[in-house]
């Protein structure tokens, strides 16, 4: 599988993280280290019926004899983490294979992971070449932010718990730093923090499901 990393930019506080370096410190790497696996292991698991032309719950996950038990045991993970890879190394064009893995990826994990939207990050080197969003009476306002990202065909029929790591993944795009706070397992506990002028707001999942209702009602 072609990794799909691009050489990092030179920002100029600290380096960029590339699409391996995310992919390694991911929630989900991580969890499945903690149920045994190796990085040697995870490097070996692949899709063993890898073809975008098939629909991805025909995509099984293989690996070498050695890897047997962790794949019956955690076949689930497994399958996330060759999704989770795919998504991040290849950066694939919209289809609905794609729409069907990170659907998959939040169904295994449970909620949601701001990470799982994040790709290979220059938007330090962005920030610095454009004034910060302001989230207010006179900036910009979350539900312009929203609606722009539901005006997208990808995302028109996405359920907000879907839509929810893409919309920080927005946030960040529109320079206002956003920072997941955990959810605790339960997306209802859900929460984000961005910058605004000189100190931090925060908008609750609830809070942009909302926002996402009001404006689909809106528009239809």
């Amino acid at each position: 599988m072609n990794d799909g990393t691009k050489a990092p930019s030179q920002p100029e506080h600290r380096a960029v993280i590339t699409p391996a370096e995310l992919v390694a410190q991911s929630d989900i790497t991580q969890r499945l280290k903690e149920v045994g696996a190796t990085d040697a292991d995870l490097e070996e698991l692949r899709f063993s019926k890898f073809n975008p032309g098939l629909p991805f719950s025909m995509w099984a996950v293989a690996g070498p004899e050695r890897l047997e038990r962790l794949l019956t045991q955690n076949s689930g993970l497994c399958k996330a983490y060759c999704a989770y890879r795919w998504l991040i190394l290849n950066d694939p064009p919209s289809s609905p294979n794609k729409e069907a893995a990170w659907n998959y990826l939040n169904q295994v994990l449970g909620a949601p992971i701001f990470d799982l939207g994040i790709k290979t990050r220059d938007n330090q080197q962005k920030r610095a070449q454009k004034h910060r969003a302001a989230v207010g009476n006179d900036g910009e306002r979350l539900n312009q932010i929203i609606g722009a990202l539901l005006s997208k065909p990808e995302y028109r029929e996405m359920q907000a718990k879907v839509l929810w790591p893409h919309f920080g993944s927005a946030l960040d795009d529109h320079g206002l730093g956003p920072r997941e706070v955990a959810a605790s397992g339960d997306i209802r506990n859900a929460a984000y923090t961005y910058e605004f002028r000189d100190r931090r707001r925060r908008i609750s999942f609830g809070g942009f499901a909302n926002i996402v209702s009001k404006l689909r009602k809106k528009s239809s």
